[in-house]
C-alpha cells in the first residue's frame, strides 16, 4: 500500500479536479461495462463470431487513475450502453499472465492504456489516460470511425502524407496514445515557420509534446517568452519551461549519469533566468533523493520551499510526505509539519490532510492527527476516491497509539 499511497500523492491531483469537474459521474448508476473472461484468443473468437470489435482496459493494480475509471467511468449508464452495444469488452492486467508479453506486443507505456482492435484483433486505435464519460465514449466513437483511427494515421504516415494540416493531427494522436513521436514531431514542426509557432494549434503541440531543451521550438519559445506570456498567460508559459528544463536535469539522474547532469545543470545556470534556476534548485533536492542522502535532502529542500514553494500546495504536500517517510530529524519534521499545514490552507484535499495528519502524529500531537485523518476521509468518501479504505487503516494506527 506504500507505493500505491505515493502514487495517490504526487500524481493523483488531476484526477482530484476531475472529479471536482464531474460531479453527475458519482451518483448511483445502475448499468456497467460487460467485462468478459478468458483469454485473449477466446476474445478475439467471441469478436469473430459477433463480428463486433473489441475494448481493451489496459490496466495495472496500483494504477489510481485506473481504480478511478472502473469506479466512475464504466459504471455509467451511457458509458456502458455505448460499450456494451458496439464492443467485446476485455479488462487485462497487463503485469500478470498474458498481459505481460502481450504489454510488450502492443508497446504499452502508461496506465490506463485504452485499446481498440478489429474482430479479428488488430489493433485500430488506441488512447492512454483516464477520460471522463463523454471523452471515453469519444474515444469509442473514434475507433469506429476508419477516418480516426490511430491504425489510419500511422499507415498515411508510413505511405509518405506529409501535409502540416495531417501531421498536425497524427502528433496530436501519438500524444494521447502515449507512444512518443519525436520524430514525427520534428517533421511536423519543419514545416512551420518561426512566425507561426506562436499559433494557437502549435502552442497546443508545443504543450503536449516539445521536451528537449536545445529545440528550436523550445529555443523560440525561450527567446519570445513575452509574445507567448500575453498570447496564452504567464503562468502558463512558466509552466511549460520549467517542465522542459526539469525533463533535461532528470534523464541523467535517473541514469546515474554525473558528468552529463552537471554538464544540464551548468546549461541552465548560463541562461540566466529564474525559471532554470528553479528547476536546478529542485534537481539538487532529487539528486540526494535518489541517493538517499537525507540529511542533504532536507538542507536543500528547506531553501526550495522557502524560495519557490510557500504558495504551491501540492509542492508543499510532496515535500512534506517525503520528510514524513525519510527524515528522522524532528526539528525537521516539526518544519515538514508547518509546510503540510499550510498545503491544507491553500487547497484542501484528502492527500495533503493525509500528509498532515501523520506528521502531527509523528511529532507528538496525537489528538489533533486523529481530527484531520477523520477529515481526510470525510473528503475521500464524498469523492469516492479509492484512498479511503487506505485513510482508514492509518486513523486506526493513530486511534491505537
Amino acid at each position: 500500500m506504500k507505493n500505491y499511497r505515493n502514487s495517490i500523492k504526487n500524481a493523483a491531483i488531476g484526477v482530484l479536479t476531475l472529479l471536482t469537474f464531474l460531479p453527475g459521474q458519482l451518483s448511483a448508476q445502475s448499468r456497467i461495462i460487460e467485462f468478459e473472461s478468458g483469454s485473449w484468443e477466446e476474445v478475439v473468437q467471441k469478436a469473430k463470431k459477433e463480428n463486433k470489435p473489441i475494448f481493451v482496459d489496459a490496466y495495472a493494480v496500483w494504477c489510481g487513475p485506473c481504480k478511478w475509471m472502473a469506479k466512475n467511468v464504466f459504471t455509467n449508464d451511457t458509458v456502458a450502453d455505448f460499450y456494451n452495444t458496439n464492443f467485446v469488452n476485455v479488462k487485462m492486467d497487463m503485469e500478470k499472465g498474458e498481459g505481460i508479453e502481450l504489454a510488450k506486443k502492443w508497446k504499452i507505456q502508461a496506465y490506463p492504456t485504452l485499446l481498440y482492435f478489429s474482430p479479428e484483433g488488430d489493433m485500430i486505435h488506441r488512447i492512454c489516460g483516464a477520460y471522463p464519460a463523454n471523452e471515453f465514449i469519444t474515444g469509442g466513437e473514434n475507433a469506429l470511425n476508419p477516418e480516426k483511427q490511430f491504425a489510419q494515421f500511422v499507415k498515411k504516415y508510413e505511405n509518405g502524407n506529409r501535409e502540416p494540416e495531417f501531421l498536425a493531427q497524427y502528433v496530436q494522436l501519438l500524444a494521447e496514445s502515449c507512444m512518443g513521436g519525436k520524430e514525427e514531431t520534428e517533421v511536423y514542426f519543419a514545416t512551420q515557420k518561426d512566425e507561426e509557432l506562436a499559433s494557437e494549434r502549435n502552442w497546443h503541440l508545443t504543450l503536449m509534446l516539445v521536451d528537449d531543451m536545445n529545440s528550436r521550438v523550445f529555443k523560440h519559445l525561450e527567446n519570445n517568452k513575452k509574445i507567448f506570456e500575453e498570447k496564452y498567460s504567464k503562468e502558463a508559459v512558466a509552466e511549460k519551461m520549467e517542465q522542459v528544463y526539469t525533463t533535461a536535469l532528470m534523464r541523467p539522474l535517473y541514469k546515474k549519469d554525473a558528468a552529463a547532469y552537471e554538464q544540464t545543470k551548468q546549461e541552465l545556470i548560463s541562461r540566466n533566468n529564474e525559471l532554470a534556476t528553479k528547476a536546478v534548485a529542485a534537481s539538487e533536492m532529487k539528486n540526494f533523493e535518489i541517493r538517499k542522502e537525507w540529511d542533504k535532502y532536507a538542507e536543500v529542500a528547506g531553501k526550495f520551499v522557502s524560495t519557490y514553494a510557500m504558495d504551491d500546495s501540492q509542492t508543499l504536500n510532496s515535500i512534506a510526505w517525503t520528510f514524513y517517510e525519510q527524515v528522522k530529524d524532528p526539528k525537521q519534521l516539526k518544519k515538514a509539519t508547518a509546510w503540510a499545514k499550510k498545503s491544507v490552507s491553500l487547497s484542501e484535499n484528502p492527500y495533503n490532510l493525509d500528509t498532515y495528519s501523520h506528521l502531527l502524529h509523528a511529532t507528538g500531537n496525537k489528538k489533533e492527527a486523529i481530527v484531520q485523518q477523520k477529515r481526510a476521509i470525510e473528503l475521500a468518501k464524498k469523492m469516492g476516491d479509492p484512498m479511503v479504505s487506505d485513510l482508514e487503516n492509518s486513523l486506526k494506527v493513530f486511534e491505537g497509539n
